[in-house]
């Protein structure tokens, strides 16, 4: 989605305080979504002779992952807000040991590294582009297997949690 320069867009001299964002060709359901997110984010739109979408440029952050909403409402939910580069990173590391525990759950080597992942991490510190339910959800269930481990849990245990994790974090690896 390509945003247009505000300063394009003049009347005279007078600078319009709007922003322009080009949206791919959507279909008659996904317009319908789209001025249904736009009207529940209480945000005023228009198209212009382009086919531009145009909104206020208060508004215009706002917009920007509406159309992507819209064109791709499987993806996992955003939440630019909070940003961790130690969370990030901790992702690839649970998913390594969580595949590595689903298959195979006596090899306890790798909780060591899932340990030092869940240590450089926060709760209240969300990876950039991922929900914090979502994550939530993730670190509960890192938290799960390293417990499990610990409490000398079954193998059946520790290699089901170990694959929910795994799974849980395959749309992000």
């Amino acid at each position: 989605m390509e945003e247009q320069d505000p300063a394009a867009n003049r009347d005279g001299d007078e600078v319009i305080d709007e922003v322009a964002f080009e949206v791919p060709e959507l279909t008659d359901e996904e317009l319908d979504e789209l001025a249904l997110q736009l009207g529940e984010a209480e945000i005023e739109a228009g198209w212009d002779e382009d086919d531009f979408l145009v909104v206020a440029a208060a508004d215009a952050d706002r917009t920007e992952r509406i159309p992507e909403a819209v064109l791709f409402p499987d993806s996992l939910p955003i939440d630019d807000e909070v940003r961790d580069e130690a969370s990030t990173d901790a992702i690839s590391t649970w998913f390594v040991v969580a595949d590595t525990l689903a298959k195979d759950p006596t090899r306890l080597a790798p909780v060591v590294e899932l340990v030092g992942a869940l240590e450089a991490t926060s709760d209240d510190r969300v990876p950039f582009g991922l929900d914090g339910r979502y994550w939530a959800t993730v670190r509960a269930l890192a938290d799960r297997v390293r417990h499990l481990v610990g409490d000398e849990a079954s193998a059946d245990e520790i290699r089901e949690t170990a694959a929910a994790l795994r799974n849980a974090l395959r749309p992000v690896v």
